[in-house]
């Protein structure tokens, strides 16, 4: 069976602070794991939710990676220096844990900058679809943002929306997202969006949680 290959944002963060050696060994032990999974279970432990957690140990490294046999994807959730303790163990993420359940909503008075590019010339100016996204995204994110310390942002990962009908520019749009589900640093939300005569949005957002320092770092690599 073929799998596709995920890795967590942490990992990825650990890599960066390896020599490129490492880095290498590393890769392509996860791509060896994606390969055949099985082959490299050393230990198993279960997760809140009570999913099965492989551990593999790799000379100084231990990787944890989960098997997603519904969505054919082996994941990579962390990777840290055996002789270590874990360190999602250790760090504590986010102030309080986002509560499943939670609703956040926010009212957008839409203006002409909110508009479709192609107005004019017989198309009338409604809501573009990519700002509806974004008064979606920006309520998922103020929904999260009482959960995390001050070093701490949310930003968007995934967003899967269907834009169902034409908002005239001028009109308000009330966006709601609700907290469906809280994957360590990942958090998903079901979103909606309504105007004063219909629902014209819904869909699905997830969201991760990320340390300033670090995501500044990253983004400072980057540049050069």
């Amino acid at each position: 069976m073929n799998y596709r290959l995920l890795i967590d944002y942490e990992v990825i963060e650990f890599l960066e602070t390896l020599p490129r050696r490492d880095q290498r060994l590393l890769r392509n032990r996860f791509m060896a794991i994606q390969s055949d999974p099985q082959k490299f279970s050393d230990y198993v432990e279960s997760d809140s939710d009570s999913h099965r957690l492989d551990i593999h140990i790799y000379g100084k490294f231990a990787i944890k990676f989960w098997q997603d046999h519904a969505g054919r994807d082996i994941k990579i959730l962390d990777a840290h220096f055996a002789d270590q303790p874990n360190r999602r163990l250790k760090e504590n993420l986010m102030k309080s844990r986002p509560k499943i359940g939670t609703v956040g909503e926010l009212a957008f008075q839409t203006e002409a900058r909110h508009a479709v590019e192609f107005a004019g010339n017989g198309m009338p100016a409604v809501l573009s679809t990519p700002q509806l996204i974004g008064f979606i995204e920006r309520t998922a994110r103020e929904t999260m943002a009482g959960f995390l310390d001050a070093d701490e942002r949310s930003i968007g990962m995934e967003i899967e929306i269907r834009h169902l009908a034409p908002t005239l520019v001028g009109g308000t749009v009330h966006c709601t997202a609700r907290i469906i589900q809280v994957d360590d640093r990942k958090v998903d939300f079901q979103v909606e969006a309504r105007d004063a005569h219909e629902l014209i949005a819904r869909g699905l957002h997830k969201r991760a949680v990320i340390r300033l320092e670090s995501f500044n770092r990253r983004v400072r690599a980057k540049a050069g």
